[in-house]
C-alpha cells in the first residue's frame, strides 16, 4: 500500500511538474514571439524615422537649392519651347540656316513627345536638311549650337564636295527639347 500511494504521489507530482513545464513553454513561446514583434515594430519605427529625417534634411536642401537657382528660371524655361510654340522654335531654326547663306528644311518626324531620361525632357524628332557650301554649313553648325533652344544633333551626314566654293548638302536628325 505505501508504495502504491507513493507511486500515485510521484506520478502525480511528475504529472504536475510536466503540466507546469508545458504552461511555462506556452508562456515563454508566447513572450518570445511578442517580444520579437515589438522589436520588429521598434525596427520598422526606427527606419521610418530615419527615412522621415532624410527627407526632411532633403527638403531644406532643395529649398536652399531652389532659392538659388529661381532667379534662372525664366531663362531655363525659355530654352523649352512648348507645344504651341513648336512651330516658331522650328521657323526660327529654319532662319538660322537662311541667315549663314543656306537653303534649309526642317521637317518634325515624330508627332507626339517623348520623354528622354537622360535629360529628363520631353522632346520631339525633327530631321533638317541644308543646302550651301562647305563653310556657310559650318557656320550654320556654330550658330545652332548657340541657339536659344535645347536642341541635340542625333545623327548628320554631309554629301558634295567639301570645300568652300562648291555646294554640299547636309542632312541631320535630332531632337527639339520641349515643355
Amino acid at each position: 500500500m505505501f508504495k502504491t500511494d507513493f507511486s500515485k504521489k510521484i506520478i502525480k507530482m511528475i504529472g504536475l511538474t510536466a503540466l507546469v513545464l508545458a504552461l511555462q513553454a506556452v508562456i515563454i513561446f508566447y513572450l518570445v514571439n511578442f517580444v520579437n514583434k515589438r522589436i520588429a515594430e521598434t525596427t520598422e519605427k526606427q527606419r521610418l524615422l530615419r527615412t522621415a529625417k532624410a527627407e526632411r534634411l532633403s527638403s531644406v536642401s532643395l529649398q536652399n537649392d531652389y532659392q538659388r537657382i529661381e532667379q534662372y528660371l525664366p531663362i531655363i524655361e525659355s530654352v523649352f519651347p512648348t507645344e504651341e510654340n513648336l512651330y516658331y522654335a522650328v521657323k526660327q531654326i529654319e532662319s538660322l540656316g537662311n541667315r549663314t547663306g543656306n537653303q534649309t528644311a526642317i521637317d518634325i518626324t515624330s508627332s507626339n513627345a517623348v520623354l528622354d531620361p537622360s535629360v529628363g525632357a520631353n522632346y520631339v524628332s525633327y530631321r533638317a536638311s541644308l543646302d550651301g557650301n562647305y563653310g556657310s554649313l559650318r557656320n550654320y553648325l556654330k550658330e545652332l549650337r548657340n541657339s536659344q533652344f535645347l536642341l541635340s544633333i542625333d545623327s548628320i551626314s554631309i554629301s558634295g564636295s567639301p570645300s568652300i566654293n562648291n555646294q554640299s548638302r547636309m542632312e541631320f536628325n535630332g531632337k527639339i527639347y520641349i515643355q
